[in-house]
C-alpha cells in the first residue's frame, strides 16, 4: 500500500481497512513499512525537506477483487491538469464520526510550489483556495491523487498536506484550502522496486534493506 510517509513513521499497531465494490470490510494489519530513503523523519509534513512517501506490506494478500493502480504512467502533474482525490477525512475538527463517510472532489493543479521540497498544488477550481471549498480534509493524508488515462484512473500523486480554507478571524476549516501533493512519477522506479522486495518479506524476518533504506523503516508481527 502507497501512502504519506509521515502516517506511519512511527512503528505502531496500523491496520488497513479494504472495502470491495461490494462495500464489504477486512481489516489487515499493516506488518513493515519502507520510507522513501529521502525521507526524514521527526519533521512536520510542512517542513518536510525529503520525499514524503512509504509503502506498506500487509498481512494478507487483498485477493482477486482488488487490482493495483498503475504507477508506471503518472508522470508529473503540468498546471492545469484535472485530477481527482478521495478521502475518508473528518469535514471539521473534533468531529470524528464525519470520518464515516468517503468523499470525493475534482481539483485542479496549480503547478509546483517549493517550501521545505518540492510538492505539487491541488485546489478548487472555483474558488482556488481562496474561499471554503474541495481539498484535502484533515486525515486524508497518504490518500490518492487520481487522473483519468487509458482504462481507468492512474495514480499520479499522494496526499502529504492541506492548508485548510482561510475562514473569517483566520479560522480554517478541516477540509479545502491548499492540498499539497507528493507526485509518484519520479519515483516510480522505488515504488516498484521497493514493493517487490516487500512482497518477498516474511513476518519474523529482518527487513530487506533495499538499495537505500530508511533508518525509520519498520517491522512488526502478524
Amino acid at each position: 500500500v502507497l501512502t504519506a510517509a509521515h502516517c506511519v513513521m512511527r512503528k505502531a499497531g496500523y491496520w488497513v481497512v479494504v472495502v470491495d465494490r461490494n462495500f464489504r470490510q477486512r481489516r489487515l494489519r499493516a506488518v513493515a513499512a519502507a520510507m522513501h530513503p529521502d525521507f526524514v523523519p521527526g519533521t512536520t509534513p510542512e517542513t518536510q525537506p525529503g520525499t514524503d512517501l512509504a509503502i506498506l506490506k500487509l498481512s494478507e494478500r487483498l485477493g482477486p477483487d482488488f487490482r493495483p493502480l498503475d504507477t508506471r504512467y503518472g508522470g508529473d502533474i503540468p498546471q492545469g491538469d484535472n485530477v481527482a482525490i478521495a478521502g475518508y477525512g473528518v469535514v471539521a475538527e473534533n468531529r470524528r464520526g464525519t470520518a464515516r463517510v468517503l468523499r470525493q472532489a475534482r481539483l485542479v493543479s496549480l503547478g509546483e510550489l517549493q517550501v521545505a521540497n518540492t510538492v505539487t498544488v491541488v485546489a478548487d477550481r472555483t474558488t482556488l483556495a481562496e474561499t471554503a471549498g474541495a481539498g484535502a480534509c484533515l486525515g486524508d493524508s497518504g490518500g490518492p491523487i487520481l487522473r483519468a488515462g487509458p482504462g481507468g484512473y492512474q495514480l499520479v500523486g499522494v496526499v502529504s498536506w492541506s492548508s485548510g480554507a482561510a475562514q473569517q478571524g483566520r479560522v480554517r476549516t478541516a477540509c479545502g484550502g491548499f492540498t499539497a501533493v507528493t507526485p509518484i512519477g519520479q519515483h516510480a522506479g522505488w515504488i516498484s522496486a521497493r514493493a517487490a522486495e516487500l512482497a518477498r518479506f516474511e513476518p519474523g524476518e529482518a527487513m530487506p534493506a533495499g538499495t537505500r533504506p530508511n533508518r525509520a523503516d519498520w517491522t512488526g508481527g502478524r
